[in-house]
Parts: structure tokens; C-alpha cells; sequence
């Protein structure tokens, strides 16, 4: 009320005070979020160059200049970002664009694993999309790798963890993919998968059906390939999707 009261160059009688459109609640609202705003970047922008960062100068910019900074200086960087987020937060001001996933990733290369996950699960890191590829990327595919992985994409919503599964290139996302898709035949959702999977047709050493030979034509893949046909038509099966992750599971147990 304050706000609008001030925003008014001329003094207004309280007909003319009750009679302002709800136009300009908005418009005053617009301006004093965009004043936040300018400020908090100007924030920003003053602790990056206390913390021997000026982007107008750096070569290196976003992820690759995290990537670049040793362990030291990007320490002091986060802790310099850490506090900013702090302020930020407890005083309800905007943060400019692109920090989030700054922040976030330079989280990731400061921290530990475990303590990065505690960030985000307090809802301080963000799994956007654009930083979840650089981390899934920067991420190795061994044992501990793969479960880190996982742990972050149970972490996200549904359809942003679908978008990045559909992405990552490796046996386990294909067999999360399949039994996901298998679900949902089995229990009556219509529709084709999300992200039909055509690995396994390029693949020279694609052999559909004939992976699994049966004298019988009753081996385990036949009968459950014949339980999802009895539930839903041809077209909304990704046989490929299914055949594929089954030969990454059988090799994963070898």
C-alpha cells in the first residue's frame, strides 16, 4: 500500500485512491521487482569481482570457467555465492538469471557428493536441466558413478528425470526406461513411449527375437512380449526399447 500510495506523482482524494485499476498494482509490482532485481545483480556482480572474477574480462565463461578454477579459489568462490544466496533468500529478492545453475554446478565441483546431495534436497541447489547434462557428462560411468547419477535423477520431477533418462547413453537408463514403459502397458496407460528407442535398430548387431532362441517359441521374453501384446496394440509397443534392455541386462549379469 505504501508502494502506491508513492507511486503517484499527485495527490489523490480517497475516491480517486479506491478507484485505481488493479493495471497498476501490477505495474508498480513490476517496477519494484525489477529494482530488486538490478540491485541484487549489481551484488552479484561487486562479490565476483572481490572473489577475482570479472565476466566481462574472463575468456572462460558459465561451467568452463568452474571446470578451470583450482580447488582453492573455487572454494572461495562458493563461499563468497553461498552467503550471497543466503541474503537473497532471507530477504525475498530475486537472484539473476543463469545463477541457479551456476551456483548449483559449482556445488558439485566444490563439494562432496553426499553433502551436494543434502544442498539439494534442501531445496538450495537446483537440478535444472542444463546443469544435470554438464553433471551427468562430468560424471564417470563407474559403479559409484552410475549410482550417483541415479541418486540425482530420483531427485528430480518426473518429466525433467524422463528427458534426461531418455538421454544418457547406458544399459542402465535402457532397462529404467523399458520396465517404466513395460508399467505402463500392463496397467492401461494408451500412448507410445516417450522417446521411441531406435539404438537398437541402428545397432549392426541388432537381432530382435532371434537374441533369444526358443525351440518352443515360449521363452521367458516371448511370453511376456505376449502379455504386453494381449494389453495394448503393436503400435504402442517399443519393441526395440524392450529387446535392447533385455540384452544389457543379460550382459550386465555376465
Amino acid at each position: 500500500m505504501h508502494l502506491l500510495k508513492q507511486s503517484t506523482e499527485n495527490r489523490m482524494n480517497r475516491w480517486q485512491w479506491q478507484s485505481q485499476t488493479p493495471m497498476h498494482v501490477h505495474a508498480v509490482a513490476t517496477r519494484y521487482i525489477t529494482a530488486q532485481l538490478d540491485q541484487s545483480r549489481q551484488l552479484c556482480q561487486l562479490l565476483c569481482k572481490a572473489a577475482t572474477y570479472e565476466p566481462r574480462l574472463e575468456m572462460d565463461k558459465g561451467f568452463i570457467f568452474i571446470n578451470n578454477l583450482s580447488e582453492e579459489r573455487r572454494l572461495i568462490f562458493f563461499t563468497i555465492l553461498e552467503k550471497y544466496y543466503l541474503a537473497t533468500e532471507s530477504t525475498a529478492f530475486p537472484v539473476p538469471q543463469g545463477f541457479s545453475s551456476f551456483f548449483t554446478f559449482l556445488g558439485y565441483k566444490t563439494l562432496s557428493f553426499d553433502i551436494f546431495m543434502q544442498y539439494v534436497n534442501r531445496n538450495v541447489f537446483e537440478l535444472q536441466v542444463d546443469v544435470m547434462k554438464i553433471i551427468m557428462a562430468d560424471t564417470d560411468n563407474s559403479k559409484a558413478g552410475v549410482q550417483a547419477k541415479l541418486q540425482m535423477l530420483t531427485a528430480l520431477p518426473r518429466s525433467r528425470a524422463k528427458r534426461l533418462l531418455n538421454q544418457w547413453s547406458h544399459p542402465i537408463s535402457l532397462m529404467i526406461r523399458a520396465r517404466e514403459h513395460s508399467l505402463n502397458i500392463l496397467s492401461g496407460v494408451a500412448g507410445p513411449p516417450l522417446g521411441r528407442s531406435q539404438g537398437a535398430r541402428k545397432n549392426k548387431g541388432y537381432r530382435g527375437l532371434t537374441a533369444f532362441p526358443s525351440n518352443e517359441n515360449l521363452s521367458p521374453l516371448d511370453t511376456f512380449l505376449d502379455l504386453l501384446t494381449a494389453k495394448a496394440s503393436l503400435t504402442d509397443i517399443d519393441f526395440g526399447l524392450l529387446i535392447e534392455a533385455t540384452e544389457a541386462s543379460m550382459e550386465e549379469s555376465m
